[in-house]
């Protein structure tokens, strides 16, 4: 009975101690936190889907640092994503200069994994995860975690006019992140989380209320023009400190904008819910910038709201960066009318508006800038320019008379890779002030054109010139008015009393500030020996003891080409300006070496790339398709979000710049710039994916190309456009290798016939020729007037003879411009077949193939070494015999023995027939494989290097760049070089090893002079030959040791005759000659290459 009654006391014991079961644990207390040494993590996981950038992400992952009390967010779709947003927040640290020491987590499976462990490890961070279900000991993150929730929840129902659908918790969690640290209390008194991470004090004035109702605008380009303006939604968040993320109930999506109208309504917020304000700072403590107020917000429930400024709408920008959604936004027209808010609105003064987009760079208030030190310094020095200058004198204004007003205005001026080169400070004059015929009178003042500046840029490579480019600062301060103008005093240097500034010389922002400037600057250069060319007023030349200088102005910017180095430092000096290498000048990228000029827009197309989201598109091969027709459907909705002029216009500018491929194709698009429809859209965008395939196509002129030869191509289609019936003009004028002139343009009549289009499209051709004879004329003396090639037998009888047909009789007389001037002996046209018109690619969509052939013979090429072997062949058909007596002719050969045919097979390209040269001629002698290097020259050989592990087997080396290096220019050929002398020029082909930018360095470094190499061109190359006679040689014999080749092609290499290399050398002029005869070539100055051989 007792052992009985002892077991039921023992079995109601365990009992009662395994119900109540609290975890009772005793955590032990740290001191205060002196660094940045630990880093929590909590997450969040809810359902539902919104359509934001966070869309299908259900996980929410927050790092904050204990010292800081910075808080990071990362918002996932699965909890395995936690080591990718990780390897982001180190990222992000290292950059701003923090260590972290430790991570403090729970033991969840995302944390405690190898691959979590192995990044930690890689940055010197130790982890420490808490016992199993004991959240105690990340007690910080737990309280967190309620903190983040319960504002959350708080935004979520604090607007009674809107039920926010649970998958908005993303947006509510990340706002209460954003929020916390900027206005929460760090470790730090006085001092919040963001300005104790960052460095720098939070910016709050744009903070507004979650939840609150608001109008954003809608732009014109996204509305019809009875459309609402605006589109009622509620803030839900924050993107960055400038753009807020809104959401539209009606739409059930979220958008960003910056253009917004905010109706914030703080009493009816406290009414339903009270702020947990219990771990938010006042936002007094965080010190705010000097900036204008719109909305006094108080974080205890306090609001002070000054109603007109609340009234106040920005003007919306037509860049689609200020109305963007991260999801396809729906039709917007069916929005709720916002009448009841627009009734009695105030508009922001004029003063306010925002900046057009091509004036980003500009800064109106010194204040806003993070710089305001060195916009400071930028005042200085312009009010010290001005005042050196005498640009004004202090005096009392006569009455009746009016002081303009002025202002400053700054600029930063940036270096092609988007780098700050300059902080300039304007003083710039109200000109919008000025009375025609008392202030000023005259306006017109030239600039440039685009084909004068590529122009100068052939003759600079071909002359062989030097090239320079300048920036006159202040331009616009040397011209001398001739009206009498008054000035208010400069904001910031006024002197205390009110005399007013009698300007003496020009300042920026006068109407007649470019004319004073242009017809100021002509002078100095007319004094210094200058002359204006006829062709160009802003084109000016100079010779002097047979030296030349040429300068293009626009502006202030100036591009300075000269024949002797000497004279135009000479002219710099007494220009008093500072000049440069020319390498970007009015957006283009100069790339200048002895034997050629590149001419790109890589920067400016990366730039549009980028503002259109197109960054990291799919390239494709061609800007347009075939059959492409201007689409006659009616107005579409969707199409009006694309922001299509502003693409339309960005690749304008491209294609007048360097880019003579995308003619066509923006010609085509701009012709429906007022209504685009859907394909319209996808027109544009399929250019901008071409675009991006082709970043580095450049113009590239080259010496000793048609030296002193105008190439003029004119082409036309016929009845091209289906909507109207018109044909396409197509004109392209090429010199030294590179277009110089083009343009695609549709014909203003419709044409009946195909020799009527082409007579147009020759017409525009020779005024095109003699507008640029008239150019060249004044620089270098022409070889030869400027031929037109054509492809149409008729139109060129029309051009040359005074022929009447039944089918011309109706072509206005206009259009036979060209007649008179061939016959005065100022132009010629000759036909030339279609497959050599390169003007063929004005007129109409290409396929792929033919587009790159007429990119080439455009001069439009992505690397300068990609030439045309028909271009190089030509250059070595002039060599004469001892260019080839200096020349080292070496490559490298794999023999492969594996094969008893004694042949392979080699792939044919497409619809190519099967002939003699498809089958490659194997060495076959037993077995083994090898790589051999050996070099012939006139003098002698190389000894032959075999290439351990260049020819076959996974674990061995292959022939990279640096064993090129290593193994064979610096053991083989340097050595030989010296011997040769200072005429030794190599030759090798375009393998990627003899291309490698470590090699090109080495060899650029030593001064050795390399022969230029087309691609597939091993008919080029001496020892080619030698190789195939090699190979004869040693496939007919049977070697003993079958295992080690190596000896049988020692063997053979050393006992080919010296004279079989002296003579195959020798015959490389004749093998040209014999080689250009049988493939034709392209038509040069209207004549085959063939009938120039013969």
């Amino acid at each position: 009975m007792e052992k009985r009654c002892c077991a039921e006391v023992v079995s109601k014991v365990e009992h009662c101690t395994r119900q109540p079961s609290n975890q009772s644990y005793q955590g032990k207390k740290r001191g205060s936190v002196l660094q940045k040494q630990a880093i929590r993590h909590y997450t969040i996981m809810r359902d539902g889907v919104i359509k934001t950038s966070n869309t299908k992400k259900r996980f929410l992952v927050v790092f904050k640092d204990s010292y800081t009390k910075f808080r990071y967010g990362f918002v996932m779709k699965q909890k395995s994503d936690v080591k990718v947003v990780l390897k982001q927040f180190l990222a992000h640290a290292k950059t701003l200069g923090h260590n972290i020491q430790e991570l403090l987590s729970d033991n969840g499976g995302e944390f405690d994994c190898e691959e979590v462990k192995r990044i930690l490890s890689e940055n010197g961070i130790s982890q420490r995860l808490t016992a199993p279900y004991t959240p105690e000991q990340n007690g910080g993150s737990e309280r967190e975690n309620r903190t983040i929730v319960e504002m959350a929840r708080t935004f979520k129902y604090s607007n009674s006019e809107v039920e926010f659908p649970d998958a908005i918790w993303a947006e509510l969690v990340t706002s209460a992140i954003y929020i916390l640290n900027r206005t929460g209390k760090s470790s730090k008194d006085g001092v919040s989380p963001y300005e104790l991470w960052m460095g720098k004090k939070p910016r709050i004035k744009h903070l507004r209320i979650i939840g609150s109702s608001c109008y954003v605008h809608i732009p014109a380009e996204r509305r019809k023009k009875m459309d609402k303006k605006a589109v009622k939604g509620f803030l839900v968040g924050y993107d960055g400190d400038e753009r807020y993320r809104i959401y539209v109930p009606n739409d059930h999506k979220v958008i960003l904008s910056r253009d917004i109208q905010f109706q914030e309504r703080i009493n009816d917020c406290i009414s339903k819910v009270k702020l947990p304000m219990k771990d938010i700072e006042n936002e007094d403590q965080v010190q705010e910038e000097d900036r204008p107020d719109e909305q006094k917000i108080d974080t205890e429930g306090k609001s002070e709201i000054n109603s007109e400024d609340s009234q106040k709408l920005r003007k919306a920008s037509r860049g689609d960066e200020e109305y963007e959604t991260r999801s396809e936004l729906g039709d917007i027209d069916e929005e709720e009318e916002t009448s009841q808010q627009t009734s009695g609105r105030v508009l922001r003064d004029r003063s306010t508006l925002k900046k057009p987009k091509h004036l980003e760079d500009y800064t109106m208030i010194v204040e806003e800038s993070e710089n305001s030190a060195e916009w400071k310094r930028a005042t200085d020095r312009e009010i010290t320019s001005l005042k050196e200058n005498q640009t004004w004198i202090l005096t009392d204004l006569p009455p009746g008379a009016k002081a303009i007003p002025c202002k400053w205005v700054f600029l930063l001026k940036k270096n092609p890779d988007g780098s700050i080169d300059k902080y300039k400070g304007r003083l710039v004059v109200k000109g919008f002030s000025q009375r025609h015929g008392i202030d000023y009178s005259e306006t017109f003042s030239p600039v440039a054109k685009m084909g004068t500046i590529r122009s100068i840029l052939s003759i600079a490579a071909s002359e062989k010139m030097h090239l320079i480019q300048f920036d006159v600062s202040t331009a616009f301060l040397y011209g001398q008015l001739e009206e009498t103008v008054f000035m208010r005093q400069p904001q910031g240097y006024e002197d205390g009393t009110s005399k007013v500034c009698q300007l003496k010389r020009s300042l920026y922002g006068l109407k007649q500030a470019p004319r004073c400037w242009n017809k100021r600057f002509g002078d100095f250069l007319q004094r210094h020996g200058f002359k204006a060319s006829d062709a160009d007023p802003c084109l000016y030349i100079r010779e002097r003891g047979g030296q030349k200088l040429i300068l293009v102005i626009y502006v202030e910017d100036g591009l300075l080409a000269a024949t002797d180095q000497r004279e135009m430092e000479i002219f710099i000096e007494e220009l008093k300006i500072v000049s440069k290498k020319a390498d970007y000048f009015l957006g283009l990228e100069i790339e200048h070496e002895e034997k050629f000029i590149k001419i790109h827009q890589k920067t400016y197309a990366k730039k549009i790339l980028e503002r259109f989201n197109f960054s990291e598109c799919k390239p494709v091969s061609t800007p347009m398709l075939k059959g492409t027709e201007i689409s006659t459907s009616e107005k579409d909705n969707q199409a009006q979000k694309f922001p299509y002029r502003q693409a339309v216009g960005a690749l304008m500018y491209l294609m007048l710049g360097t880019r003579p491929d995308l003619a066509y194709s923006v010609g085509f698009i701009s012709r429906t710039l007022e209504n685009p429809t859907r394909e319209d859209v996808i027109r544009v965008k399929r250019v901008l994916r071409y675009i991006a395939g082709t970043l580095d196509l450049g113009i590239v002129y080259r010496s000793n190309v048609d030296e002193g030869f105008l190439d003029v191509y004119s082409d036309a289609d016929f009845g091209g456009c289906t909507s109207t019936g018109r044909s396409t003009s197509g004109v392209i004028v090429r010199y030294a290798g590179g277009a110089i002139s083009w343009m695609s343009q549709r014909q203003p009549v419709v044409a009946t016939s195909t020799t009527e289009a082409e007579i147009i499209a020759a017409n525009e051709g020779a005024k095109e020729a003699i507008w640029l004879s008239r150019l060249f004329r004044g620089i270098i003396q022409l070889k030869n007037v400027p031929i037109i090639q054509v492809d149409n037998s008729a139109a060129v009888r029309l051009a040359q003879n005074l022929e009447f047909h039944r089918r011309t009789k109706h072509i206005s007389i206009k259009h036979f411009f060209i007649r008179e001037k061939v016959t005065e002996g100022k132009l010629g046209v000759q036909q030339i077949s279609t497959e050599h018109q390169v003007a063929d690619i004005m007129t109409k969509p290409l396929p792929k193939t033919r587009l790159k052939i007429l990119c080439v013979k455009m001069g439009l090429i992505e690397h300068v070494h990609a030439l045309t072997s028909t271009a190089i062949k030509l250059s070595l058909l002039n060599w004469i015999l001892d260019h080839w007596m200096s020349l080292l002719s070496f490559d490298e050969i794999c023999l492969n023995g594996n094969d008893g045919r004694g042949r392979v097979y080699r792939r044919r390209q497409p619809r190519e027939r099967f002939a003699q040269c498809c089958i490659d001629e194997r060495v076959s002698y037993g077995g083994g494989s090898c790589m051999i290097w050996g070099g012939i020259s006139v003098e002698g050989r190389t000894e032959p290097v075999f290439i351990v592990g260049a020819a076959h087997g996974r674990n061995r080396r292959s022939l990279t760049a640096a064993r090129y290096v290593e193994e064979i220019l610096a053991d083989h050929v340097m050595p030989y070089a010296g011997f040769v002398g200072d005429q030794f020029m190599l030759m090798h082909d375009n393998a990627k090893p003899h291309t490698a930018r470590i090699t090109r360095e080495y060899l650029a470094e030593l001064g050795l002079r390399v022969l230029e190499w087309p691609a597939c061109s091993p008919d080029l190359n001496p020892i080619e030959h030698l190789w195939d006679e090699l190979k004869r040689i040693v496939r007919a014999r049977v070697p003993v040791a079958t295992s080690i080749p190596e000896l049988m092609m020692v063997a053979v290499w050393h006992n080919i005759p010296q004279e079989r290399i002296v003579n195959l050398i020798r015959s490389m002029p004749n093998r040209m000659q014999g080689k250009l005869l049988l493939e034709g070539g392209e038509v040069i100055r209207g004549t085959k290459i063939k009938e120039l051989l013969l």
